[in-house]
């Protein structure tokens, strides 16, 4: 698909599956390769998800308790955006095949129960292989039924000055027994600011 907002797969109502095992490119702002709008969706990729415009996004989740997947044949390629990003109350994402992006590699709102990676990450410029979204200064922090968690089991790889992993959400769970590694000015690999209670866990 070609053209401001023209996603490739839109769904939009709660409790959807999508299953994604083709080819789905997409050039123009905003054209996210799937988009999908509503509480309990799960999304799953072993296909392959091009984007080119800018906040295109391979996956696009929003909706409490929704689960997105990039499983281990699954390849998503995007430039300034998210391999997956997702948004709602214990929703989670997970990678266990091949992001690359001048963006993110998995990234959530504040919110989201989990950011997991187990495949391969690659990421340029200035966001993170697995982010969430900074907390908005000024406003109480969400209600979070569990602690975040944040964890790489595979391999991250950043240029740039990208970090590896970043959060500010409190009592956060960041665990590392993959490799992170970075590049650039001011990257770093794990990335805990202004989150109390934080806990990191690194073994690799």
């Amino acid at each position: 698909t070609t053209g401001f907002g023209s996603d490739g797969i839109r769904a939009e109502g709660a409790g959807g599956t999508i299953d994604n095992a083709g080819s789905v490119p997409t050039a123009g702002t905003g054209a996210q390769a799937i988009s999908a709008t509503g509480d309990g969706n799960q999304i799953t990729n072993s296909g392959a998800l091009t984007t080119t415009g800018e906040a295109a996004n391979g996956v696009l989740a929003t909706g409490a308790h929704a689960v997105a997947t990039n499983d281990e044949t699954g390849v998503i390629d995007v430039g300034l955006s998210s391999g997956i990003a997702i948004i709602g109350l214990g929703a989670e994402a997970t990678n266990a095949g091949q992001i690359t992006s001048s963006g993110n590699g998995l990234l959530g709102a504040d919110g989201v129960a989990s950011l997991s990676n187990s495949g391969t990450i690659s990421v340029t410029g200035n966001g993170s292989g697995i982010a969430i979204l900074p907390h908005e200064e000024g406003t109480d922090p969400i209600a979070r039924e569990n602690p975040l968690s944040l964890t790489n089991g595979g391999t991250i790889t950043t240029l740039d000055g990208a970090n590896g992993i970043t959060t500010n959400v409190a009592s956060s769970i960041v665990t590392n027994t993959g490799l992170i590694s970075t590049s650039g000015t001011g990257a770093i690999a794990i990335s805990v600011i202004e989150a109390n209670d934080a806990v990191v866990v690194n073994d690799d």
